[in-house]
C-alpha cells in the first residue's frame, strides 16, 4: 500500500504495476539494488545497477517459472552526506548544486527547483542534439514538478526504466 501511494502521482506501466502487487504473493522474491540519492542519477552506475537488477529478476524468471522475480531499486534518500550528492561531473567539467541554507537532515527531502539552473549549465555543455533531448526533458520534468530529491528520483528512474517493471523503494 505504501509503493501504491508512492507512485499515486506518476504514469506507470502495466508491468510496473503487476510487479508492485507480486510483492504480497508468496512465490515471488525480489532481486534488489540501490545507490544514495544523487543529482541527475550521479554516476552511470546507478543506471547499470538498476538494469542489472532487471536482467537478473528477467533471467531468474526464465530459469524459475514457478517463481516471481521483482527488481527492485533501493533509494538511498535518508543519507545525510550532501557533499557526496552534490555533484557530477561531466565531460572534465564539474557541475556542483550548493547546499541550501540551513538544511540539515536526509539529503532525499532536499527540494529540488534550485536544480533548474544547473540543468541549463549541462545543456549549454551538451548542446543541442537529439538524443540528449528526452533525458534532458525528464531531468528538467522531475525536478519542477516533484517536491524533493527522492521524488524527483523515483520520477526519473521511473520515466527511464519504469516500463521494465522496476519499483524505486523509498525507506525514508
Amino acid at each position: 500500500s505504501a509503493l501504491t501511494q508512492k507512485y499515486s502521482k506518476l504514469k506507470i506501466s502495466d508491468k510496473l504495476k503487476e510487479n508492485i502487487n507480486l510483492l504480497s504473493q508468496d512465490d515471488s522474491y525480489t532481486i534488489t539494488t540501490g545507490q544514495q540519492v544523487h543529482i541527475f542519477l550521479g554516476p552511470l552506475y546507478v543506471i547499470y545497477k538498476a538494469i542489472s537488477a532487471i536482467r537478473l529478476a528477467n533471467k531468474l524468471s526464465q530459469l524459475h517459472p514457478n517463481k516471481k522475480f521483482v527488481p527492485v531499486f533501493w533509494m538511498a534518500g535518508e543519507d545525510h552526506d550532501f557533499e557526496e550528492i552534490s555533484y557530477i561531473n561531466l565531460f572534465n567539467k564539474q557541475i556542483k548544486w550548493d547546499k541550501p541554507e540551513n538544511f540539515h537532515g536526509p539529503v532525499g527531502r532536499l527540494k529540488t527547483d534550485s536544480l533548474l539552473p544547473l540543468l541549463e549549465e549541462i545543456k549549454s555543455i551538451l548542446g543541442p542534439n537529439y538524443q540528449n533531448t528526452y533525458l534532458l526533458e525528464v531531468f528538467e520534468k522531475a525536478y519542477s514538478t516533484q517536491s524533493n530529491l527522492n521524488d524527483a528520483t523515483r520520477y526519473i528512474i521511473n520515466e527511464l526504466l519504469g516500463e521494465q517493471g522496476l519499483i524505486v523503494l523509498d525507506p525514508d
